[in-house]
């Protein structure tokens, strides 16, 4: 039988390259015959003036910066996906070499969002429905099939292994994109474990103060500002950065963010890896937590009555009949 992996448990990060404590050398031995420099002499040193000159006026946004952006790579060592992160990671800009199941079997290990993890009926039903198709994949591969044909029958959910390089600008940029709560999941935890590999990397590594001054600067105007989300997934009902006063969305959220598995990552977050919050979401999440506490219920912006709420858009699919429950949990 697979085994279900509660929440994004299997997902594991290793920072394979990046340009580290050499980023300052690079920058400023790029940067040196820019109109308002005369070449280095005696080449880079963190305490020769004009080293210093074209560092800070890279931050300041007075020179050339192209170089610090795309100049160099950093790539990681990704484990344990699943198959639906692997469709959005693929989206981002970089380059990448994933696992195929085309050559070898299947993994048969899930990442199972933990609102359906923690529900036991649910969890029965799908060990009972993996294990048959677990058995009939064997049971085609012992057949005759071939890896190309027998893997288009397995879960969204099985997990699976990538490489993935980017530019430091497009890596960093995915980082502020993908970590926010309003509409991304285990690519925000994944993103999460990349950038804190990479900070711990220059906490460690970086003694080089112009490679660090540089590192500190692309970080903050890359990666770290939040603004108010206008994605309908769950609108901006996380409320990291609250909307605008007098602000309304056009419609209600998509999704109820009060149920969603991500909401429960971001506590469990809270309680066992806080040093993968953002600025502000401790404070975010202890709010909820408080009024949980008190009974109170969490405010949404979600509508179970609207058109394209989940509730209502499965019951206009051809499958729908197949469903054994058919009172939601919202009444509607």
């Amino acid at each position: 039988m697979g085994k279900f992996v509660p929440g994004y448990e299997s997902i594991k990060v290793k920072l394979l390259s990046y340009a580290g404590n050499d980023l300052g050398r690079q920058c400023c031995e790029f940067g040196q015959n820019a109109e308002f420099y005369v070449p280095l002499k005696n080449g880079y040193s963190p305490d020769d003036p004009q080293c210093k000159k074209i560092a800070r006026q890279i931050t300041e946004g007075m020179t050339f910066p192209k170089y610090a952006f795309e100049g160099t790579n950093i790539s990681f060592q990704i484990e344990g996906i699943s198959r639906v992160n692997l469709a959005q990671l693929t989206r981002e800009k970089g380059f990448f070499c994933s696992a195929s199941g085309g050559v070898r079997p299947l993994t048969q290990e899930f990442v199972t969002p933990r609102f359906i993890y923690n529900h036991p009926e649910w969890m029965k039903r799908l060990e009972k429905i993996e294990d048959e198709i677990e058995s009939l994949y064997v049971d085609m591969i012992q057949g005759g099939t071939s890896y190309v044909d027998a893997r288009y029958f397995g879960f969204h959910a099985q997990t699976i292994n990538i490489t993935y390089c980017s530019t430091l600008k497009d890596f960093l940029m995915c980082v502020n994109k993908r970590t926010e709560n309003n509409f991304a999941d285990e690519i925000n935890y994944l993103y999460r474990l990349m950038f804190k590999a990479l900070r711990d990397a220059i906490a460690k590594d970086v003694t080089d103060p112009l490679s660090k001054q540089l590192w500190d600067w692309l970080i903050k105007i890359f990666a770290m500002p939040k603004r108010m989300c206008k994605n309908f997934t769950y609108n901006n009902d996380f409320k990291l950065v609250p909307e605008p006063e007098g602000f309304k969305f056009e419609e209600p959220a998509h999704n109820d963010w009060t149920t969603s598995s991500w909401k429960l990552e971001l506590e469990r977050m809270y309680k066992e890896e806080p040093d993968l919050l953002f600025p502000g979401e401790k404070e975010m999440i202890e709010k909820w937590m408080e009024a949980e506490k008190k009974g109170e219920k969490l405010p949404t912006t979600y509508d179970p009555k609207f058109e394209l709420s989940p509730v209502q858009l499965i019951k206009k699919a051809d499958y729908f009949d197949k469903g054994t429950v058919k009172e939601n949990i919202y009444g509607v």
